[in-house]
């Protein structure tokens, strides 16, 4: 899949999703934050992803840590009251991080955070095909500085969703949405529930073969999860001189997971069980906010830590998104408020309008 492809499909997953996205401002505290419903959001921006994928064992020094391999993208988005649309295409020659003798990584990742007043909700879909390992960590066998492996992929599907207990006066939407301007310190806890599911497989061992006798898990070239539970965290957001905030959204996730291994036989191992696997998540950002602008950073990391058949088949699954993003906010017009409008109206008549207030 091109990176054209991917952007032609992050703009429709856009549409579908941005609807459920929204904020609710008739009972917010306007004197603690404001959400600009009627300006047109326009956001440049600069996006890194980076997947990583590892297996590690008490036995063995070092992990064996595969990443994908996406150049930072370019990209805008424009949005108003309800509804945005947002598009990036990767640039390999700014990328410092980015070489093609690593191999490529084909992407399809239409992850998206809803942030309403009294939510919080991460939405996950992410397929990686074609991962590398770093220069230190790569088999003794190969003279390269990276151990591409083509062949790898990894997967990864559902939600998380957190109830934002003090969403009158505090937002998460700012580093992020770039439609709210929090204008005093405040913050909120945060609860809910996840549940997520995920793969990793390659043709042949994940384990390279110089490794083999150091992981007990050498010989899987496949393993799948599943895993939900309770989650905790906290939000808070400090503003300083009104306009400058540093942002910052932690949750612990108290998770059970069911994993599944399979061989190079293609079989599957014989242990099968549930275990107490817990994971983390942070977001933050910091930047300049103000009525008719803003320039923020934004950073996202989740964190999976799972178990296989026995406590020494170790692995983990980290997802970091990192963005840059200059935002201005200006008067929309009259042709853009009236077909927002005219679609709402016939969510309001379907009956799904508390999704778009």
């Amino acid at each position: 899949m091109s990176v054209k492809d991917v952007a032609i499909i992050s703009i429709l997953y856009s549409i579908s999703l941005t609807g459920f996205a929204q904020t609710d401002t008739l009972k917010i505290d306007t004197s603690y934050y404001e959400r600009y419903k009627t300006k047109l959001i326009l956001t440049p921006f600069f996006v890194k992803n980076i997947t990583a994928f590892s297996l590690a064992s008490p036995e063995a020094e070092d992990k064996v840590r595969y990443y994908s391999n996406s150049p930072v993208g370019i990209g805008l988005r424009v949005g108003y009251n309800w509804l945005s649309l947002s598009a990036s295409y990767g640039v390999g020659f700014i990328d410092p991080d980015y070489n093609k003798a690593k191999g490529k990584t084909k992407v399809l990742n239409l992850q998206t955070t809803i942030a309403a007043r009294k939510f919080l909700v991460d939405v996950y879909f992410q397929n990686h095909k074609g991962m590398y390992m770093r220069a230190g960590t790569v088999p003794r066998y190969t003279n390269d500085l990276f151990y591409a492996r083509p062949d790898v992929n990894t997967k990864l599907l559902g939600v998380t969703g957190m109830w934002v207990f003090n969403g009158k006066k505090f937002s998460a939407r700012p580093p992020f949405k770039f439609d709210v301007w929090q204008k005093k310190s405040a913050g909120s806890l945060l609860a809910g529930i996840e549940f997520l599911s995920g793969s990793a497989k390659g043709d042949s061992a994940l384990v390279p073969s110089a490794y083999k006798n150091t992981y007990p898990h050498s010989q899987i070239n496949k393993m799948s999860y599943m895993l939900f539970g309770p989650s905790l965290g906290y939000g808070h957001t400090f503003v300083m001189n009104k306009y400058f905030f540093i942002t910052g959204v932690g949750a612990f996730n108290a998770d059970v997971a069911y994993a599944k291994e399979y061989k190079t036989t293609f079989t599957e191992t014989i242990d099968k069980r549930w275990r107490f696997n817990p994971n983390i998540s942070f977001r933050g950002g910091i930047g300049y906010n103000k009525p008719d602008w803003q320039l923020a950073f934004g950073y996202f990391t989740k964190r999976l830590f799972l178990t296989g058949i026995n406590n020494e088949n170790r692995y983990l699954v980290h997802n970091n998104d990192y963005r840059l993003s200059y935002t201005t906010r200006i008067n929309a017009g009259k042709t853009i408020p009236k077909i927002v409008n005219w679609a709402g109206n016939i969510i309001e008549k379907l009956g799904f309008g508390f999704l778009i207030k």
